[in-house]
């Protein structure tokens, strides 16, 4: 197994730093939504873990709010769909993965937008 060295780790942190920035900045925005409609910590945590699409999530605070969660869910469907189009893209570059190639199709998350985007 390789040791990681400080100038990799150093390289690494360089390179992440501006989405991590953006996490932090949409996550504060995030709970101060939150918030507002009168959830607290607990639901924002819970949120973050169970959806999983921080479009979804924003979305879906005012909805939930309302207590229109079958409305919420159809929204988040919806919203997740486009991931469908993201992976179809995708499937010349990864033909020759394998068994692999369906994971890659199937796990689309914000990560994978970021990802098309920048490295396209």
């Amino acid at each position: 197994m390789n040791k990681i060295t400080k100038r990799e780790v150093k390289a690494a942190l360089h390179t992440s730093l501006p989405i991590m920035v953006t996490f932090i900045v949409l996550g504060i925005g995030y709970g101060i939504l939150m918030q507002k409609h009168g959830f607290g910590p607990v639901w924002s945590l819970l949120s973050g873990i169970i959806i999983f699409s921080g479009t979804v999530q924003f979305v879906s605070v005012t909805m939930l709010s309302g207590g229109s969660v079958v409305m919420a869910a159809i929204t988040a469907l919806m919203v997740a769909a486009r991931h469908i189009f993201f992976s179809i893209s995708m499937i010349g570059r990864y033909s020759s993965e394998g068994k692999r190639k369906w994971y890659s199709f199937s796990s689309g998350s914000i990560q994978n937008a970021i990802f098309l985007l920048f490295w396209v």
